[in-house]
């Protein structure tokens, strides 16, 4: 019979082991933060990148990029506002009307209990709401400053790599990586707001030469779950189907083949071109990339499955080629 024995070593190593996965698990949140500040920096580097070789320092440039980013976004939001705020609210005092047209759902008016409840319950509600509001703005001030230190911090980041890639060219290893890794989250990333906006507006246009109502919240949804990669299209077709239907089978048979006409242009003209830069994935595995992140993280988890899984790749390439040539 053979002795197995477990030195002290590797006992101390797994259970370190366990207790660092343990706790990167307990700051899954910060992590999260802190990756999406990552792929922001990609996203914004190469604008200052620019402002610099414009003989413009690097806080000045960083914020010149940033209210530019500020003004951009805050243009498109005064345009679509207003018409966004009421098509949803059309859309939204619709859909007892449109679940009661589809047989699937049918809302009891006189149900006076319920309406009571649900009016009683409206305070707390609003309260929810502005908590939400005020703790995702906050969310979003601290991804933007901790994306200002990594731009600011850029350069050292090598640095911190280095040590990974051993003595010698460790800093033009660490470089490389890092130059890498900025060039395909910065690619995917832009790719990504590019698709959206592209099949945001397709899809309005299409939605609103149709006659079909709420144009502008379904394309909006269209594009926003454009950035869940191959489920979100089929995602945005439900709740445009229903509605489409809503009116007449004709109308939602038409609505469904628009989205599907939508899809093929993207994914055989779109897509090969504007995401030419990012590494391209077999379709079953960014699928199971994107569940696996729901599972894990959620939301967040089908965002960033895909860009996490492109950074691993590369730093674990790498480092298994540095290995490999020791």
């Amino acid at each position: 019979m053979k002795k197995i024995e477990i030195s002290y070593r590797t006992i101390v190593f797994t259970f370190g082991f366990m207790g660092l996965l343990w706790f990167l698990y307990q700051i899954k949140g910060v992590l999260f933060l802190l990756f999406l500040a990552i792929i922001l920096m990609s996203i914004l580097r190469p604008g200052v990148v620019w402002l610099e070789n414009k003989k413009v320092p690097r806080v000045w440039a960083i914020l010149t990029i940033y209210l530019l980013l500020l003004v951009t976004v805050g243009s498109i939001l005064a345009v679509i506002i207003t018409p966004l705020a009421v098509q949803t609210g059309s859309l939204l005092s619709r859909l007892p009307e449109i679940f009661s047209r589809l047989n699937v759902f049918q809302l009891e008016v006189s149900n006076l209990g319920f309406i009571g409840s649900e009016m009683i319950k409206l305070p707390q509600q609003v309260i929810r709401l502005v908590s939400s509001a005020t703790a995702n703005l906050l969310y979003l001030f601290t991804l933007l400053v901790m994306t200002y230190y990594l731009l600011l911090e850029r350069e050292h980041l090598t640095n911190y790599l280095s040590v990974l890639f051993g003595d010698g060219d460790g800093q033009k290893k660490a470089q490389a990586v890092v130059g890498e890794i900025e060039r395909v989250l910065g690619g995917w990333a832009r790719g990504q707001l590019i698709l959206m906006l592209i099949i945001a507006v397709m899809s309005y246009v299409g939605l609103s030469l149709l006659g079909v109502p709420s144009a502008i919240p379904l394309a909006l949804l269209a594009g926003l779950l454009e950035f869940i990669t191959n489920i979100g299209p089929t995602l945005a077709l439900v709740p445009a189907a229903i509605v489409g239907f809503s009116i007449s089978p004709l109308m939602g048979v038409t609505v469904i083949v628009l989205y599907l006409l939508i899809q093929q242009v993207e994914n055989n003209l779109l897509v090969p071109k504007i995401m030419r830069q990012a590494v391209g994935l077999n379709p079953l595995i960014t699928i199971t990339l994107i569940l696996s992140g729901y599972k894990v993280a959620g939301a967040a988890g089908t965002i960033l499955a895909v860009p996490l899984f492109l950074t691993l790749k590369i730093l674990l390439s790498e480092l298994y080629r540095v290995r490999a040539a020791k």
